[in-house]
């Protein structure tokens, strides 16, 4: 394994489907899972070719701070 921890829930789909059979789906890599009171938010990014791991970094955190902030939870600054 890559990572020293178990991902858990991790992404899911989302989008629709019509009785047509037409689709549109979408991959939410955010997520919360939430036991007796303690809250864990995660989310991720798509890594591809060409991917800036710096530029990833900060998509992630700007994702964990629009979630964080709906849920009216402290914002980590820096």
């Amino acid at each position: 394994s890559l990572e020293p921890f178990e991902r858990g829930h991790y992404a899911a789909p989302i989008g629709w489907i019509d009785s047509e059979g037409d689709t549109e789906l979408r991959v939410a890599i955010r997520s919360g899972t939430l036991q007796g009171r303690r809250l864990e938010l995660t989310a991720g990014a798509g890594l591809v070719q060409g991917s800036e791991p710096e530029r990833e970094l900060q998509e992630v955190a700007l994702k964990l701070g629009v979630l964080q902030q709906q849920l009216n939870l402290p914002v980590a600054q820096g």
